[in-house]
């Protein structure tokens, strides 16, 4: 009996490892469409309203996922007290678990917010909205098909762990 409860130990260990990968991958893809989302909420504030940089930080972070609504609401924080902003956002940036080619163009919104004028800023944030669009699509397909393979290596890890140990 307690040799089965082993087996059943490493099989469904095996295959949470699997799953969790695959897991990531999704997360993944969901920062990246929250950050263009959230890039295309700038658009449109700057484009229509013109609100000063902490109150676009708000409304870009309202209805996004914890993770990007944190960086937006912690860099809206840094600025209240008086800080740079393009500073605070390539520090908050680092923080995002994405690829570097994506940090690269969300650092990018923090030397185009409050250094151009409106017309600018909505050029700037049009183009890196496409891109990260263009990015999130990409980990999308990535994700449908290393997602699967991962949760097939666990399973099959588990699989012949379990042939190994019998």
């Amino acid at each position: 009996m307690l040799k089965l409860f082993g087996l059943l130990l490493v099989a469904g260990g095996c295959t949470f490892w699997g799953f969790r990968a695959a897991d990531e991958l999704s997360a993944r893809v969901r920062i990246v469409q929250e950050l263009a989302q959230a890039v295309q909420v700038m658009e449109r504030e700057l484009s229509l309203f013109r609100p000063s940089l902490p109150v676009l930080l708000e409304r870009m972070a309202q209805g996004r996922d914890k993770r990007v609504s944190d960086l937006l609401m912690r860099c809206c924080a840094e600025i209240e007290k008086g800080k740079n902003f393009t500073e605070i956002w390539e520090k908050q940036v680092e923080h995002l678990d994405i690829d570097e080619r994506e940090k690269g163009l969300v650092r990018g919104l923090g030397q185009v917010l409050g250094q151009y004028d409106d017309r600018g800023q909505v050029q700037a944030a049009m183009g890196i909205r496409q891109e990260l669009e263009a990015c999130a699509a990409r980990r999308r397909e990535d994700n449908r098909t290393k997602g699967r393979m991962y949760r097939m290596l666990g399973v099959t890890a588990g699989g012949f762990l379990i042939l190994t140990l019998v």
